[in-house]
């Protein structure tokens, strides 16, 4: 089937650590009410480096979804980096979480085997998918992520299976625009309103912690609810690109 004749909603929670673990729980719980099982849990093991992913109830409740059918990936190993000038000057982004942005193979290599490390002591299971934070990356963390064993990877507009050596286009909606309060509002009103109108595709939606500090999750929950009316199915990275292989 077409991809354009599709209705499939690939759906990310990111920034999952300790650190914002209050509205992680309510992410998490609220797509349980929805009966949302296959989704894709981006966990940053290390936060900062300073706050490792290890809270009892949080962890609880992620193993508790893996079990349902959630996906459990690896989203970085601190999730920080140095701010760019970009980012200092135009402030158009989150500065300084782009981790995998400019890394050197060995860098790469390094921080994901210990992001690695400390996922599997938490969950005792290893991760398939590595999503870098901020979507960025470069040709470096491919080969560091080929050379680890991984299923697949992500940037802004495209999914990387490095498994089959394939890169499908598709863009990923994200609500939190970082530090421009203008850039957030324009394009959440320009996100939600084509996503509610959207009626195939296949869709990646993301969603953060701090959209619940944003007040975005009542309408991000009203705008799933409102795919899952017009037939669209949600899905984890890793179902999606097993369903392909069928």
């Amino acid at each position: 089937m077409n991809a354009s004749n599709k209705k499939i909603v690939i759906l990310s929670v990111h920034d999952i650590t300790s650190y914002y673990k209050e509205s992680c729980i309510n992410i998490l719980q609220s797509l349980s009410k929805l009966n949302i099982c296959s989704y894709t849990a981006l966990i940053t093991p290390f936060w900062y480096g300073q706050y490792k992913n290890n809270d009892k109830k949080l962890c609880q409740i992620l193993k508790k979804a893996q079990k349902k059918g959630a996906e459990l990936a690896l989203h970085g190993y601190t999730h920080k980096a140095p701010v760019t000038r970009f980012e200092k000057y135009i402030m158009r982004t989150t500065v300084g979480e782009s981790e995998f942005a400019y890394c050197t193979k060995e860098e790469a290599l390094n921080r994901i085997s210990l992001g690695k490390q400390m996922f599997e002591q938490v969950f005792a299971t290893r991760p398939k998918g590595f999503v870098p934070p901020m979507w960025k990356l470069n040709h470096n963390v491919l080969d560091a992520l080929k050379e680890q064993g991984f299923l697949y990877t992500t940037t802004h507009n495209r999914i990387h299976w490095i498994a089959k050596e394939k890169s499908m286009y598709c863009w990923g909606y994200c609500f939190d625009l970082g530090n421009n309060a203008i850039t957030n509002h324009l394009c959440n009103r320009g996100y939600f309103f084509l996503l509610n109108n959207q009626k195939s595709g296949v869709i990646r939606l993301t969603l953060h912690p701090l959209d619940v500090k944003r007040g975005l999750l009542p309408m991000q929950l009203k705008l799933i609810k409102n795919l899952m009316n017009k037939g669209f199915c949600i899905q984890s990275y890793e179902k999606y690109l097993g369903d392909l292989e069928l």
